[in-house]
């Protein structure tokens, strides 16, 4: 309802690049330093560039985007005594593609 991530993909993304980075799943201590110092070098960059206005934004997929929307505007209808609890559930059901 306040326009916040309605999932942590932004943490699965992250450990999904970061396990890509060290290239195995138990390395030992420096290996694993030496990763977390490099990932650290490259989060201080996006933080310099955002904080000089450089800072690009991945933009959402249109798609994911208009799919916030309704699901926003049913909950609302759904707050305000629009729409009944069954009626809801039914329209959020076809508004989520599984694929």
């Amino acid at each position: 309802m306040n326009d916040t991530q309605r999932t942590n993909n932004q943490c699965e993304g992250w450990n999904n690049r970061f396990k890509h980075l060290v290239g195995h799943h138990h390395p030992h201590i420096w290996k694993l330093i030496k990763y977390i110092k490099l990932e650290e070098r490259v989060a201080a960059t996006v933080i310099a560039q955002h904080e000089i206005g450089n800072f690009q934004p991945r933009n959402k997929k249109r798609m994911y985007g208009q799919l916030q929307q309704r699901l926003k505007s049913l909950c609302v209808e759904y707050q305000t005594g629009d729409r009944e609890l069954g009626n809801f559930l039914r329209a959020v059901g076809h508004s989520i593609r599984f694929g």
